[in-house]
């Protein structure tokens, strides 16, 4: 009869660090969700700005691109 070979366990790790690992794998998830949507309505955004000036479109544009990092920066300065 074959065996099933198992994956090894650190005994050290406890369960809330699994649930910790699964919470911050999720949060990325939403946040990326999140930008996701706000790139699909980014070009009638930069339409709309364009109307104003150019460069509200392009601050619309720096801000999106400096949001992206700086969601992430901020979620990894506020693990412990």
């Amino acid at each position: 009869m074959p065996t099933m070979i198992t994956p090894m366990r650190d005994p050290a790790m406890k369960e809330t660090e699994l649930s910790e690992n699964s919470r911050t794998i999720v949060a990325a998830a939403i946040i990326f969700a999140g930008f996701l949507l706000f790139a699909y309505f980014l070009p009638s955004l930069m339409r709309a700005a364009i109307a104003l000036s150019p460069y509200a479109a392009g601050v619309v544009a720096v801000v999106f691109i400096f949001a992206f990092f700086a969601v992430f920066w901020l979620r990894s300065r506020s693990k412990p």
